[in-house]
């Protein structure tokens, strides 16, 4: 008789399952993926990039003024699948007595997370455009990061600044 109602239980379960998922809607909860602090659209922030290395790099004013210009063009977008993109927009570049209009054009990459720490993260990107490059990514909140320009003590440095959260999984 306990073995007869077990039976029915488990049958009405299935049973109840099944039309379920044929409505959309399942037993389980849903698998959903938490998005890496990374993924995104980040944009170039200039101001912070000229503050930051104005206060602290090992600069001259002269390459200051070189370099200056160069930041807060660029755009880059790290989706879920591990791919993104790097934008950069067209703009006039002043060198000297010469200006140079540089077109605007984007790029794909694809990127993998590497070891990460609680303020930062290595990130290898591999694309068509650049060698296999591999760059730590540092934290300062949810929504700012800066990357070193080279691998000194006092490197410049690059900040970007979110500009859109990554999309819903």
């Amino acid at each position: 008789m306990i073995r007869a109602g077990i039976h029915t239980t488990m049958r009405s379960h299935t049973a109840i399952c099944l039309i379920l998922m044929m409505l959309g809607t399942g037993c389980r909860k849903p698998y959903t993926r938490t998005p890496h602090r990374l993924e995104g659209t980040w944009k170039s922030d200039q101001e912070q990039s000229v503050k930051w290395n104005r206060e602290h790099a090992t600069l001259t004013e002269e390459q200051m003024e070189k370099v200056a210009p160069l930041w807060g063009h660029m755009t880059t977008t790290f989706l879920p699948e591990g791919k993104g993109t790097i934008t950069i927009e067209s703009y006039n570049l002043k060198a000297g007595v010469h200006n140079h209009n540089v077109k605007a054009t984007t790029n794909a990459f694809t990127y993998l997370i590497g070891p990460e720490t609680a303020d930062a993260v290595m990130v290898e990107i591999k694309s068509d455009w650049v060698p296999n490059q591999i760059s730590t990514y540092h934290f300062e909140g949810a929504d700012l990061y800066w990357i070193p320009l080279n691998e000194s003590k006092d490197a410049p440095r690059e900040y970007f600044r979110r500009i859109k959260e990554a999309p819903e999984p």
